[in-house]
């Protein structure tokens, strides 16, 4: 046999050893990364106290508002069962004397932020459908109607009148000045499934008139915070700050992008 054969053999059989080498050390790499995946896993399940995330809150988050030209009567209750969690709000909103012309008719703009908890003051936001994440500020916040809705005025029809989509009706009311007050109740909940614990929902309800949005006469920020274990916690309701109130005033503003203007009351009868 001529010795470049020898030589050629003598390569292939190195190669061959090589790749036989590299084959048993990922076989090996795979087989370790599989059981560390496994006793990882098997310690999550058996200890989840111990990966627990906090929740928390940002300090940015803490209302510390004003009153402005609204005074607000508030009752925000816990919703919490093995359900849904949530919060129920009772709002009542009454212009105080000389923010606006007596009988100029108002009702309420909310807007909403739903989001996940990472970890400490890192959050993911969450969406109710995908035309409501089109209309949302780059921090989550949008305003709180249906998709198909013509006016942001929380349960009222584009014409000011209360409205059938609305959950109770009984429990939404114009408000006039010098008159008589707005009230709304909104019950915010979420299924107790995984998606939904370690999550915290939050709300800027805003005094607006219903012929003048450009006339908006106070904020009241209301949230609650589900847990990881889903219990509802961390219940907060007071009058909006000025960072909350420009995240609302910018939410409002991709509703009119997005939807335009609409259709203003015209009366408030």
């Amino acid at each position: 046999m001529a010795e470049t054969d020898v030589q050629t053999q003598e390569s292939v059989i190195k190669a061959l050893d090589w790749l036989r080498s590299v084959a048993g050390l990922t076989t090996r790499i795979l087989i370790w990364s599989l059981l560390i995946f496994l006793v990882i896993w098997a310690f999550r399940v058996s200890f989840p106290d111990f990966f627990y995330v906090p929740v928390t809150f940002p300090e940015s988050n803490k209302p510390h508002g004003i009153k402005k030209d609204t005074e607000f009567s508030a009752s925000l209750t816990p919703v919490d069962n093995h359900l849904v969690n949530g919060a129920i709000l009772n709002l009542e909103a009454q212009i105080l004397p000389g923010a606006a012309p007596a009988g100029t008719c108002y009702g309420i703009i909310q807007v909403v932020r739903l989001q996940k908890i990472i970890g400490p003051n890192e959050f993911q936001n969450l969406y109710g459908s995908i035309e409501r994440k089109a209309r949302a500020t780059s921090t989550g916040w949008y305003v709180d109607r249906i998709d198909d809705a013509g006016t942001p005025f929380f349960g009222l029809e584009a014409g000011g009148t209360i409205g059938i989509q609305s959950m109770n009706p009984a429990t939404i009311k114009i408000g006039y000045v010098d008159s008589i007050s707005t009230q709304i109740m909104d019950r915010a909940d979420r299924r107790e499934i995984s998606k939904y614990l370690g999550v915290r929902w939050e709300a800027i309800a805003a005094t607006v008139s219903l012929t003048d949005r450009s006339k908006d006469m106070g904020h009241y920020y209301w949230s609650w915070t589900v847990d990881n274990d889903g219990n509802v916690i961390g219940l907060q309701d007071e009058y909006a700050n000025s960072e909350l109130v420009d995240e609302f005033e910018r939410a409002l503003a991709k509703w009119n992008e997005k939807k335009g203007n609409g259709v203003l009351a015209t009366s408030c009868k």
